[in-house]
């Protein structure tokens, strides 16, 4: 998938490699999906496709806090599930997007991919096989919100 630029998937994204599957697809490292995607502000002083790149933009929904730190759990803050402004900001000791729930260390490929295999998104939060699943850790709920795109582990 071509980027903006001259950058493309498999490229280095801030000092970050990619890492090839067997697929033929690129993924970013896992290091990076968790604790440096959409958290690293971007460095870019032209216009270009935020979507696209996985630096934080000023204003971009998908921004999400540094989770080394901001300490808040993998959990929906009630603010958000309502789509308001939480009072309580960074402080706020839940998650305020999907990147910030999904891309949690205590979260992330928590849950099978629907795709599994197939899968081609450019970034995925879940698991694609029993290898990169991680155990969900004790005391966090389960799944809460609507927008996971996972399958039962047991069906696989």
């Amino acid at each position: 998938m071509a980027r903006n630029g001259s950058q493309r998937t498999g490229e280095k994204y801030s000092g970050h490699q990619h890492k090839s599957s067997t697929k033929g697809n690129f993924h970013l490292n896992e290091d990076f999906l968790v604790f440096s995607f959409k958290v690293t502000p971007c460095n870019k002083k032209y216009s270009h496709d935020w979507a696209s790149c996985p630096c934080s933009h000023v204003g971009e929904r998908a921004t999400r806090r540094d989770p080394k730190r901001y300490h808040y759990l993998p959990v929906a803050c009630e603010h958000a599930k309502q789509r308001q402004e939480c009072p309580a900001g960074d402080k706020c000791p839940h998650a305020h997007n999907l990147f910030e729930y999904w891309l949690h260390p205590m979260r992330f490929r928590t849950e099978m991919c629907m795709f599994r295999s197939k899968c081609d998104r450019p970034v995925c939060f879940f698991a694609h096989s029993r290898q990169e699943l991680r155990p969900l850790e004790a005391g966090l709920p389960p799944t809460e919100l609507p927008m996971s795109a996972t399958i039962n582990v047991q069906t696989i």
